[in-house]
């Protein structure tokens, strides 16, 4: 039953690509909009429709049995209504985009249920483990709640190997350490473009530009595609005169990158890392699970760290982000 847990937990976990998961200079088009038009962006709102489908959060399991059953039960019943949604809208990227954001909400729900039932689990190495595996976009699982219960663990459990890989993971998850790390620090590290020439680092952040939102992904990395998606439509409604987007991969085949670039046609400009996540970059960043996402100040300094894309926009002054 253990490992029915861990499989479902696995499985919330789509919202990220670890480092142990895997081993163009064209002109990116300036959309913008009028001086007065509305900066307003709907992207956290849950299109009604899913609600019946979602976790009752209310529920108190009396096992872990029950706990994986109602898990897998639901998430098929949920599946096949999505499933069915795309398909009878010929996969619209409208239903496309309510999917995904319902598919974040979705998943929240459950790491919710998790969490609850396992914060009166014994306090040894199984559930210590299961600690790190929620994920760091969800709302309902506070990050300081996390702390606190890994807090309240025997002192063997919290410093064994377990444990200390456990308090890395959520330590990561506070996005706190590069705040205010000024990106010129790494002025002349070269990028290399789809063409293949070399970009130094201070070369993309020459433009005069409010914000800068640098986006770390790979073409194998399922979420990064996601959130790439979504940005292709949400950035009609950016003014790019503002805050420059710039891809960066962690792609360690060249070929693959190149074409999954060329396919997608991102409205950004991307950068392979070479070295994938043994790219100096990426070390100092700290940076071990994609889609990372940074937001910098016209100043180069980086201002907020976080994997939900999302939660960087909305920082944004000039967008009103529902």
């Amino acid at each position: 039953m253990i490992k029915s847990i861990f499989t479902c937990l696995a499985f919330l976990f789509f919202y990220s690509c670890r480092s142990t998961d895997h081993d163009k200079k064209s002109a990116a088009p300036n959309i913008k909009v009028a001086p007065h038009a509305p900066l307003s962006l709907r992207i956290f709102a849950v299109d009604s429709v899913y609600n019946p489908y979602f976790p009752d959060t209310g529920l108190v399991f009396k096992s872990d049995k029950d706990l994986s059953i109602y898990f897998f039960q639901t998430n098929k019943v949920f599946d096949s209504f999505r499933t069915k949604r795309l398909l009878d809208h010929n996969n619209s990227n409208s239903i496309k985009l309510a999917d995904i954001t319902a598919g974040h909400y979705y998943a929240d729900r459950m790491d919710y249920l998790f969490f609850k039932h396992f914060k009166g689990a014994p306090k040894n190495n199984t559930s210590m483990g299961m600690l790190s595996f929620f994920s760091p976009l969800s709302e309902l699982v506070p990050l300081k709640e996390r702390f606190e219960l890994f807090d309240s663990f025997p002192e063997e459990v919290r410093n064994n190997e377990v444990g200390k890989k456990t308090l890395q993971i959520l330590q990561e998850y506070s996005f706190d350490r590069n705040i205010g790390l000024n990106m010129l620090k790494f002025k002349k590290l070269g990028l290399k473009d789809t063409a293949g020439h070399i970009n130094m680092i201070e070369d993309l952040f020459a433009s005069e530009h409010d914000y800068y939102i640098v986006i770390f992904g790979a073409s194998w990395c399922g979420p990064c595609r996601l959130e790439e998606f979504q940005m292709r439509h949400w950035i009609k409604a950016i003014d790019t005169s503002k805050v420059k987007l710039i891809g960066l991969s962690v792609d360690t085949k060249e070929e693959k990158w190149r074409k999954y670039v060329q396919e997608e046609k991102n409205p950004w400009n991307s950068y392979l890392l070479e070295g994938g996540w043994h790219n100096t970059l990426v070390k100092e960043l700290g940076v071990e699970s994609i889609p990372r996402n940074f937001l910098i100040s016209s100043n180069r300094e980086i201002i907020m760290e976080h994997t939900d894309i999302r939660r960087i926009l909305k920082k944004l002054p000039f967008l009103n982000v529902e």
